[in-house]
């Protein structure tokens, strides 16, 4: 009895330091000068369980770098097209590609058909251009989505 939970202490450990490295992966290759490691711990956090939500598999995450995530411009416009007043504009902003595809859940392609009305659930990887805001004083939301072709 001992060694199973033992055995069972190990693997329980072995896997929080998975999933802790998994979390500081995309800062690591990310190499952001304007963005810290919590910045992006968060948006792959908030990323990954907004897929889930809709019953998708995170396959991956790519930081479009700090060029395309600090234009002025582009957060103006963004601010603009979003419709936000002065007191709820965005003041941070960070571009992702990510790469996700159904889940292959027996109740996730369930609920998929039903939300589609198509009994053809299409399970192939799907690429999206997602882009994160926040306000000063905020947490990181989802701002913009933009679907694209895997591939």
């Amino acid at each position: 009895m001992k060694k199973i939970i033992a055995l069972t202490a190990a693997v329980v450990f072995a896997l929080g330091l998975t999933a802790c490295g998994n979390k500081k992966e995309l800062a690591e290759k990310s190499q952001s000068t304007v963005f810290t490691e919590a910045d992006f711990c968060e948006a792959q956090a908030d990323i990954k369980n907004s897929l889930k939500d809709i019953d998708c598999v995170t396959l991956n995450i790519d930081y479009n770098g700090d060029e395309v995530s600090t234009d002025e411009d582009t957060l103006a416009t963004l601010n603009n097209d979003l419709g936000l007043r002065d007191d709820e504009r965005y003041t941070d902003y960070m571009v992702f590609t990510v790469d996700y595809r159904q889940s292959y859940s027996p109740l996730a392609l369930i609920k998929a058909t039903i939300r589609s009305g198509n009994a053809c659930v299409d399970i192939s990887e799907r690429k999206m251009n997602l882009t994160l805001a926040r306000k000063s004083d905020g947490d990181w939301e989802t701002a913009e989505v933009s679907y694209t072709d895997a591939g």
